[in-house]
């Protein structure tokens, strides 16, 4: 989980500094990184992107261990990193990445939450 705060607090120093699309991407590692981490507190490993964020949700939103909108907030994330990553012209909502931001934090508080 460590390493899922440190992509968060990337993120964080990012968006301080206006660097909006990276800061995006931070906060979605930093769900990724959490997402994984309660996977294979599960014993279960997920190499992919799409293969982490179905195992989450077979394991998790769709046992009700996490709420669906946190499930959901995942699979946005993953389209704010890929807008991010991948389009140089992306243009970022300074509002949206500070929502991702903030339900980052809950995700990844939610999962240490889990994981104890």
């Amino acid at each position: 989980m460590a390493r899922a705060r440190s992509f968060l607090g990337a993120a964080a120093v990012l968006r301080e500094h206006g660097y909006l699309a990276d800061a995006a991407s931070r906060a979605y590692y930093a769900i990724f990184t959490a997402a994984r981490a309660a996977l294979l507190a599960q014993d279960i490993e997920a190499r992919t992107h799409n293969g982490v964020r179905r195992a989450f949700s077979d394991q998790f939103v769709r046992t009700g261990a996490v709420e669906e909108d946190l499930g959901r907030w995942f699979s946005r994330a993953e389209q704010f990193r890929t807008l991010a990553d991948y389009d140089p012209d992306a243009l970022v909502d300074p509002e949206e990445v500070d929502t991702l931001m903030t339900l980052s934090e809950a995700f990844i508080s939610t999962i240490e939450a889990l994981v104890r």
